[in-house]
C-alpha cells in the first residue's frame, strides 16, 4: 500500500502508514496534551491577575509550614 507523504517543500510516495497527514495531526495533538506544545506570553486581564495575587497573598498569610509557603511562592512566580 502506498501513501502520499508531504514534507515542507516536497511530496513523495511512501509505504509507511505512520507518515501521513492524519498521523501528523494526531502526533501534534498528543504533544499538545503532554504539554510539549506551549504558547508562552499569553495576555492576562489585569483584573484577573490582581484577584489571583490577592488569593495568593491570603494563602501566604494562612500558610503555617515552610513547604506551604514554598508552594504558594512557586505558583506566584509562575503566574507573574
Amino acid at each position: 500500500m502506498a501513501t502520499m507523504a508531504k514534507d515542507l517543500k516536497k511530496a513523495y510516495v511512501t509505504s509507511c502508514p505512520t507518515y501521513g497527514l492524519w498521523f501528523d495531526y494526531f502526533m501534534h495533538g498528543v504533544h499538545k496534551q503532554m504539554g510539549k506544545v506551549v504558547k508562552p506570553d499569553l495576555a492576562m486581564l489585569i483584573e484577573l491577575l490582581l484577584a489571583l495575587m490577592e488569593d495568593l497573598e491570603s494563602d501566604w498569610i494562612c500558610a503555617t509550614r515552610l513547604d506551604q509557603c514554598d508552594e504558594v511562592a512557586s505558583f506566584g512566580v509562575l503566574c507573574w
